[in-house]
């Protein structure tokens, strides 16, 4: 950890800490590994019994392993973009790769577009002041620069209205 600490900036921008998300996916698919050892030695016991129902049980275990690495590895590969800082590219690759691997149900989704948005809402860009309003029952963020003393004060307003189905995604999500 020292040794991390100590590292050069722009050596930590090439080679970041892995993020929480990313070790309990590497976990979790050390895990998965295990179990598709144990059931392949399982299906190579059955077919000497059912060869060819083993087989395909065998093939299919395989596919779904495979289908998930290929998903994981979608969210891992995630390039860093010229305005993220470090954190917030780790918050992305973590943000990627649960979207990636997680069941495509709307709870689901809804619960990790929530989740996320708690530390991306801790993130806002330096320079920058807010304030939380409601505008006729809908909870917004009014966002100005810290020079000024309140956001009526600026010389130019822009509405920004995000996307997401009225389910996903909350302004915390979209600061950066």
């Amino acid at each position: 950890a020292a040794a991390a600490a100590a590292a050069p900036a722009d050596d930590r921008e090439q080679n970041p800490p892995r993020s929480t998300a990313v070790r309990r996916l590497s976990g979790v698919m050390s895990g998965l590994a295990t179990k598709f050892e144990r059931a392949c030695e399982s299906a190579a016991a059955q077919a000497t019994e059912a060869s060819d129902s083993a087989a395909a049980a065998l093939t299919e275990l395989a596919q779904v392993a495979e289908d998930f690495a290929n998903k994981a590895n979608a969210g891992i590969s995630t390039q860093k973009r010229e305005t993220w800082n470090t954190r917030f590219w780790l918050m992305m690759i973590d943000i990627r790769t649960l979207a990636h691997t997680t069941p495509r149900n709307i709870g689901t989704i809804r619960g990790l577009t929530d989740a996320a948005g708690q530390p991306a809402g801790w993130m806002l860009p330096k320079g920058l002041r807010q304030k939380e309003v409601m505008a006729d029952g809908v909870r917004a963020v009014w966002i100005w620069p810290s020079g000024l003393e309140s956001p009526e004060e600026a010389a130019m307003h822009l509405l920004y209205v995000h996307g997401g189905a009225f389910c996903l995604g909350s302004p915390e999500t979209h600061k950066q």
